[in-house]
């Protein structure tokens, strides 16, 4: 994707980088915003996007490209897990595989709904919760447990070894 030039970016939008907030500088009849209207729109995903010049870029990556003034070559992180939160201290590039490490809630598909912990198969004889993590698509167990708050545990302690990207 073509980014606009640091020079476009900053004619047509402020930046705060302590709040992640985008702003208007130009005022714009035909698609009614003025200067000082805040910028942004949520993607179907959460996302922030922003249109500059009639095209639209994710806010996080206008982010770092008006910040460092570079487009970011890799996928950029929030790092609180706050995808409409663009401070630039909550922002970091990370390489995709690192980037799906910092996830911090179960799937839907998780009955439990505690990350990285399951349930066993009744009338197993077996402790009725399991905690596994995926270390470079590799299953790793880490054991069987009667109390889900000591499955999560052990999967948090795991996912902070081996995943780089993750920040709980």
């Amino acid at each position: 994707m073509q980014y606009p030039s640091i020079d476009i970016l900053k004619n047509e939008v402020s930046y705060d980088e302590k709040t992640g907030i985008f702003t208007r500088l130009k005022t714009h009849p035909k698609l009614k915003y003025k200067v000082g209207d805040v910028t942004g729109v949520l993607t179907p995903a959460g996302y922030l996007q922003i249109s500059i010049k009639n095209k639209i870029y994710l806010a996080h990556r206008l982010a770092w490209l008006y910040v460092y003034g570079v487009v970011p070559s890799k996928n950029i992180d929030h790092i609180d897990g706050i995808k409409t939160n663009n401070s630039i201290t909550n922002l970091r590039e990370l390489h995709q595989k690192h980037n799906v490490e910092n996830i911090k809630k179960a799937k839907t598909s998780n009955k439990l709904g505690v990350l990285g912990v399951s349930v066993q198969n009744k009338g197993s004889g077996l402790k009725p919760y399991r905690s596994r993590i995926v270390v470079d698509g590799k299953e790793i167990h880490l054991g069987t447990f009667e109390k889900i708050e000591d499955a999560k545990k052990a999967y948090l302690i795991a996912k902070r070894k081996y995943h780089y990207g993750c920040t709980i």
